[in-house]
This record gives C-alpha cells, structure tokens and sequence, in this order.
C-alpha cells in the first residue's frame, strides 16, 4: 500500500517536469516565431521551475534555491538589465543542478523497476540536457562568441540566444551534431565535450543498471 501511495504521489511530478521542459524546448521557439515576443516562454520557463520543485520536494534548501531561481527569473523578464539576467541563469543553474541530483540519487535507490523508475530516469537526463544549456546561455553571456550562432536562430526581439544554446545543448547531449551552432574557443569546445561525454556515461550505466535489476526481478 504504501509503495502504491509513493508512486501515486510521485508520478504526476515527473510527468510534469517532462512536459514542461518538452513545452518550452519543442514549442517555445514556435511560440516566439508566431508572436514576436518571449514573454510565454517566460512563462513556460517559470512553469519549469515550479515542476522542479514538486519534484525536489519542500525541504528549506530546494524552497531558497527554487525562490532565488524564480524572483530572479522574474525580475529580469521584465527589466533589460543584462546584470540581472546573468543573475537569473545562474540562479536556475545552480537549482536544477540540485533537483538533477536528487532524481540521480532517487532512481539509484530503487532495487525494483517500476514506471517511476523509468520516469526519474528521463526527467534526469532532460536535467543534463537543460542543465548545460543554461550553462552555454551564461558562458555566451559572459564571454559573447564562445558559441557561433547563425542570425536566423537568434530570436525574439531582445536578440535572446537561450532557445538556441538550448538546443544546441541537446544536440550535444544525444551527439546529434548538425554543425550549424559550434563552439569557437577551445574552453566552450571542452566544455560540449564533457556534455557529450556525461550523457553517453549516463545512458551506458543507467541502462545497464535498469537491465540488471530487470533481470533480478524477474530471476526473484
């Protein structure tokens, strides 16, 4: 009973995050071609970080980090300040990085494969994904042409680069490798490097670890 409690409970939190973070990777920048504005994908940005926070639970350091992360996602939607936009990525970085390794930790502890199991292992790989690609929107942000971005993806009328990088860190994180975004130093070169090379770790040993205990479950 009380197993079915915890997946009752758990469930619905990781197929929120997963949508939400489908929603703005997949919709967002169809959403700023259509209306020439990124104030809902702001708002998918914010819905994000709420689904991170079901997820990471109401403990006092998910709650600090998660209302740093979103005052600051909301005060700089609505100033053009770019000291405060720095603010805010690193803001988002530092709390889903915390919610990536509570769902690390959380599918690692499981000894019996269940849909939830597979579900924390999905929202944890997004996590690295999203993860990195705020790190490229900060690094950019930092050091502007680390990344070398066509025109045509810079989008919405403030020239934001997030929905781009974003991208261009999933297809890092999958190899997917186009070539039409790419690092343009040797340090943001390294660093897609270590993305591509944390997610195929990842996929390697949590699918063999998932296969093991399959496999357990069915021999017990």
């Amino acid at each position: 009973m009380a197993m079915a409690e915890l997946k009752l409970d758990t469930l619905p939190r990781f197929g929120f995050l997963l949508a939400a973070m489908l929603a703005e990777l997949t919709l967002g920048p169809l959403i700023v071609m259509g209306t020439n504005s990124i104030t809902i994908v702001r708002l998918i940005a914010g819905v994000v970080l709420i689904a991170a926070l079901l997820v990471a639970g109401s403990r006092r350091v998910p709650v600090i980090l998660f209302v740093a992360a979103l005052v600051s996602h909301v005060l700089s939607s609505f100033s053009p300040r770019t000291d405060l936009a720095a603010v805010s990525e690193v803001a988002r970085l530092v709390f889903l990085c915390y919610v990536m390794l509570v769902l690390v930790r959380h599918v690692r502890r499981h000894r019996v494969i269940t849909f939830d199991t597979v579900a924390g292992a999905a929202c944890a790989y997004m996590l690295i994904g999203w993860v990195w690609g705020e790190f490229f929107t900060l690094v950019e942000r930092w050091r502007p042409g680390s990344f070398v971005i066509p025109s045509s993806w810079v989008t919405g009328p403030g020239s934001d680069l997030r929905a781009a990088l974003m991208y261009f860190s999933f297809a890092t994180l999958t190899t997917l490798g186009y070539g039409d975004i790419h690092p343009s130093t040797p340090a943001s070169g390294v660093l897609c490097a270590g993305e591509a090379l944390i997610g195929q770790l990842y996929l390697a040993i949590m699918i063999a670890r998932l296969v093991g205990l399959q496999i357990s479950q069915r021999n017990a």
